[in-house]
């Protein structure tokens, strides 16, 4: 199983929305998808260990099997 880190919102009629296309092969199939919310005291702090906007708007992270 192939793992890619995007980011993106959850809309009102609660649709995922990505920042940016996820780029690769395509794949026709149902995929899985784990959506991490942050906590609200943790969207108000900010970490100095997550990845900068730019580099995330730059390519997406995958790790593989």
């Amino acid at each position: 199983m192939k793992a890619s880190e995007v980011t993106g919102r959850i809309d009102s009629q609660g649709n995922l929305v990505l920042d940016e296309p996820i780029q690769g092969n395509t794949y026709p199939h149902q995929v899985r998808v784990i959506v991490l919310v942050p906590e609200q005291a943790e969207a108000e702090e900010l970490d100095p260990d997550d990845t900068p906007v730019e580099e995330s708007l730059t390519g997406s992270k995958s790790w593989s099997n």
